[in-house]
């Protein structure tokens, strides 16, 4: 038993830890959020946000939650469109969005 406590200890412990760390971190990717609002100010729920990379053209979904926001993570560096639609509401177009390594770019009414 004291053989394997050591072990744990000096081996399996710091293996770990060393996942929990880095658990969600990407040194090669950015992230766009945002929170998607109406005309007035309120947020909107249940939008589509689609966020387009402008050279390879792949397209990324989101919906924003009930507080209106969104998050679109592990993108490559580059540049996006970002488009949230919903029905009823005015579609919003944010283009040439650039993203960085490790960046979370925030994007939406307010945060031009």
């Amino acid at each position: 038993m004291r053989s394997f406590t050591a072990l744990f200890y000096s081996l399996i412990l710091p293996l770990l830890l060393l996942g929990i760390a880095s658990y969600g971190q990407t040194a090669g990717t950015g992230a766009i959020a945002g929170v998607v609002t109406d005309a007035s100010g309120a947020v909107v729920a249940g939008a589509t946000v689609t966020v387009t990379n402008n050279l390879t053209g792949e397209k990324r979904p989101a919906v924003s939650a009930g507080r209106g926001d969104y998050t679109v993570s592990l993108l490559p560096p580059g540049t996006y469109t970002v488009e949230a639609l919903k029905a009823g509401c005015k579609t919003s177009i944010y283009r040439t969005i650039a993203v960085s390594v490790t960046e979370i770019l925030r994007v939406g009414r307010g945060d031009q």
